[in-house]
């Protein structure tokens, strides 16, 4: 399938599922907020940061090697290299600054929560 050749359901799947993460995110952060206070909140937001940002990145490293032909190279030290700097910024935050990890995990968790909801209203939109 080329690009123009693509079915209804899924134009407009990249922007629509980060609107869905984006407000995965800040109800999640929110919440935690709201529950648990300020030392928590900012655990949470960590982790939606996280996954907010590697969904960025593979979303353009997937899309520059989709279009360059130099996909698995491409692909293989992208992965590398998020995998390498999440782990960095994790192990400081935890380590470092005493981020909650329950609260990471919770944020980390906004991805999930977005992917039940894109799932839960396919079709929908």
């Amino acid at each position: 399938m080329t690009g123009d050749a693509q079915p209804e359901a899924r134009k407009g799947f990249p922007q629509r599922f980060t609107w869905i993460l984006a407000a995965a995110a800040a109800l999640l952060s929110l919440g935690a907020l709201l529950w648990q206070g300020i030392d928590f909140f900012v655990g949470v937001a960590l982790g939606c940061l996280i996954v907010g940002l590697n969904y960025v990145w593979t979303r353009s490293v997937v899309a520059r090697g989709l279009r360059d032909g130099h996909f698995k190279a491409r692909i293989a030290i992208s992965y590398l290299a998020k995998f390498a700097l999440t782990v960095v910024v994790l192990f400081l935050a935890i380590l470092r600054f005493g981020v909650d990890p329950l609260a990471i995990l919770v944020g980390i968790s906004s991805l999930l929560l977005a992917v039940f909801v894109l799932a839960a209203t396919h079709g929908m939109a």
